[in-house]
């Protein structure tokens, strides 16, 4: 959990960082670090399993972790290897009631990075 706290405080130290916001970015810093050093990190999610099985019982044994693992990789490399040539028209995806709009993410990040200046102002 304290890895995971530490690696939060430094993806928000780089945006302060983007945000132009100095003092706060430099904290995050800092706060990362005494957090990975107060207790030694071990290996990025290594109690998961520990965590699972306490949470909801006996968790499943490697094999079946492994064998998901393998179907996601022929799943992925399925769909980027298909010999599909068709180009998916972005604005035919409809999302619930909402289609999306490829040409309207530049602003409507625009609007998201202002909305998060004021917020740190």
């Amino acid at each position: 959990m304290k890895s995971a706290v530490a690696i939060f405080l430094l993806f928000a130290s780089v945006f302060f960082i983007w945000a132009e916001m100095g003092l706060p970015a430099v904290l995050c810093i800092i706060l990362a670090v005494l957090v990975a050093v107060q207790k030694p990190a071990e290996r990025l999610g290594s109690n998961i399993h520990k965590d699972m099985e306490g949470a909801e019982g006996p968790g499943p044994d490697t094999g079946v972790w492994k064998e998901g693992i393998k179907e996601m990789g022929k799943m992925a490399g399925e769909q980027a290897f298909t010999d599909d040539e068709r180009a998916t028209d972005l604005r035919k995806i409809k999302v619930t009631k909402l289609t999306a709009k490829p040409k309207k993410i530049g602003t409507a990040s625009g609007k998201m990075i202002d909305l998060f200046k004021k917020l740190f102002q």
